[in-house]
């Protein structure tokens, strides 16, 4: 097998809780060393990360505008100084799981020269609290996300793919666009660079998606999310994350939440619909449920019903008057 040279790029901020164990995975990947480069880029943490990161071979960058997300921000900053052939986005609390991540994560790129992204599946860690566990079942961090997360399609809408013998292939394009790039996803530098380097994960997906790029999903390549320690966690980091990555800055997305086609923006508003009467996911959930026998499967319509109603909440008490519509316009 070829080798060729992977960037780890890592946006950090008071990840004392987790960071030990995302660096510990990477590098205890089956996969020469010197073909491994990890930047961190810290937002100014206060907590122990710093003293952490201090412990491994890694390349220590400052972000002093702490946000991850964002033109100029850690991830951009983390990609721009990444030198090598394919550049991997994980969060500090990210998991490889397995010693053979890396080379089922590259795998797709040494077989088809035409795949330009390869994107890691979340793993079901049934012995985890209930949240991380939904979070794995459902392939994505956030449940208002599933119908707009590549990783969710292939549990939700597997029929979108070409399946081959190691990984899964989805074709892209501006009017079937997924997201995707963070939590293990691993681009080749060379189309990475086209777009301008790492904006915000949305927007990305858009420029991809724009240039018709070709996406694959290893079979065997898990990594687990060890994001939330409870329910209130859950909610109050989802909060978060939507004041200051989505209404914050809305306005400079290219891509917005309800889409640019009359595809997209009826799935937006089919899908808050969907969410707030609950019988439609509650019935998806008791089929789930009883062909795969987890039974956190019924929590699906009640984390969809809590986290549209946050997130209605926050458009409703944190946008100015009268920018509401511009919110769901294009």
């Amino acid at each position: 097998m070829k080798f060729p040279m992977i960037s780890f790029v890592i946006a950090t901020f008071n990840g004392e809780r987790t960071i030990d164990r995302c660096l510990k995975s990477i590098l205890e990947q089956d996969y020469p060393k010197n073909k491994i480069e990890i930047i961190i880029v810290d937002g100014g943490s206060i907590d122990k990360t710093l003293n952490i990161i201090k412990k491994y071979p890694v390349k220590l960058l400052y972000n002093n505008k702490k946000l991850a997300e964002g033109p100029g921000m850690g991830k951009a900053l983390g990609g721009k100084n990444a030198k090598g052939d394919y550049i991997c986005y994980v969060d500090q609390d990210n998991i490889l799981v397995g010693k053979e991540w890396l080379k089922e994560m590259i795998n797709p790129f040494l077989k088809d020269l035409s795949i330009s992204i390869v994107q890691s599946q979340l793993y079901i860690n049934k012995k985890t609290n209930l949240i991380n566990h939904y979070i794995g079942i459902i392939g994505i961090e956030d449940p208002y996300a599933i119908s707009n997360a590549i990783t969710s399609q292939l549990i939700f809408n597997k029929k979108l793919f070409i399946e081959k013998k190691d990984f899964f292939l989805f074709k892209m394009n501006s009017k079937n666009q997924f997201y995707f790039g963070n939590n293990g996803g691993i681009y080749r530098k060379k189309e990475f660079e086209e777009i301008g380097g790492y904006s915000r994960e949305n927007d990305m997906c858009c420029e991809f998606s724009r240039m018709k790029i070709i996406l694959a999903i290893p079979k065997k390549a898990y990594l687990y999310h060890n994001s939330y320690s409870n329910f209130l966690n859950f909610i109050k980091k989802r909060g978060n994350h939507f004041k200051r990555f989505i209404l914050a800055n809305y306005k400079q997305r290219k891509y917005k939440w309800k889409g640019r086609y009359l595809k997209e923006k009826g799935r937006f508003y089919v899908n808050i619909i969907k969410n707030l009467i609950i019988f439609p996911a509650l019935f998806y959930s008791m089929y789930k449920t009883l062909k795969e026998k987890d039974a956190v499967w019924i929590l699906h319509p009640i984390f969809l019903f809590v986290i549209t109603m946050v997130y209605l909440c926050l458009i409703i008490i944190y946008l100015p008057k009268g920018s509401l519509k511009a919110f769901s316009n294009s």
